[in-house]
């Protein structure tokens, strides 16, 4: 369990107080910058921990005081962009989800194999990956931080996955299927996962709880008809949101005088 306590962090995030559960996945929703990436990141240990308030635990480890080698082996971010220049063939940007483990290629094998497997990857494991497109990079890189966390195969130890949008760049069937596949090894590896999601029927489907984040504040949080239909997310996103139960979709209605 990760414990967020009257965290905050500059202006970005205020008074947090939240707990997330293993085996769980977190849809964080909230306008543009509203405090979602702000808060991966300070999960992630990007930020001075001098100038974070609060406390902050994974279970029973103070995750303020934790050194980057030993926090990455409980805790993988997928960033919204990253850039490489050099000339990597796809299978090695994936290799390097294993670092954190310290762990050797024999090692992982079974580990690499599977990923490679659930995310359909053979056919660009030999590609370089400047020419690989954006949905395929973006892909990679999932396997990646997946790799980081599962590269030993334990299904004991609890361990956290923080995607800041990470279907953005995929197709309608690469999103789905990359949900899917989140979903798999939640269960099988006592995965827990905060994602950002812009989409909210993605958010609504996959999600076991949302979290609406509203200038650094956590504004409302529970199930998708709690979130999605509330005030606060009307509010936060000036739209109206509609709930068609015999498609099982939400539509949105956004407030047009408010668009002038």
């Amino acid at each position: 369990m990760i414990a967020l306590r009257d965290v905050s962090y500059l202006s970005r995030v205020k008074s947090l107080e939240y707990q997330f559960h293993a085996q769980r996945c977190y849809g964080t929703l909230g306008v543009n910058g509203a405090g979602k990436s702000t808060l991966l990141k300070l999960l992630s240990g990007q930020f001075p921990h001098k100038k974070v308030s609060g406390e902050m635990y994974l279970n029973q480890m103070n995750l303020l005081q934790m050194q980057t080698k030993e926090r990455a082996k409980y805790i993988a971010m997928l960033s919204q962009s990253i850039h490489l220049n050099f000339p990597y063939l796809a299978e090695d940007i994936l290799a390097m989800g294993r670092y954190a483990l310290g762990l050797s290629n024999q090692q992982t094998k079974a580990a690499f194999d599977l990923i490679v497997e659930l995310l359909h990857l053979e056919p660009i494991l030999k590609k370089e990956y400047h020419k690989l497109s954006g949905g395929q990079k973006q892909r990679l890189q999932l396997a990646r931080v997946i790799f980081q966390l599962i590269g030993d195969l334990d299904e004991e130890n609890e361990r956290w996955l923080l995607l800041d949008e990470h279907a953005a760049g995929l197709d309608i069937y690469r999103q789905y299927q990359s949900f899917e596949v989140l979903m798999s090894i939640k269960q099988r590896f006592n995965i827990g996962i905060i994602a950002i999601i812009h989409d909210i029927n993605l958010a609504a489907k996959y999600a076991d709880n949302l979290l609406l984040l509203d200038q650094g504040e956590l504004a409302i949080a529970g199930n998708a008809e709690k979130v999605l239909l509330s005030g606060e997310f009307s509010n936060a996103f000036q739209s109206k949101v509609e709930y068609l139960s015999e498609k099982a979709i939400y539509l949105t209605h956004p407030n047009r005088s408010t668009m002038s």
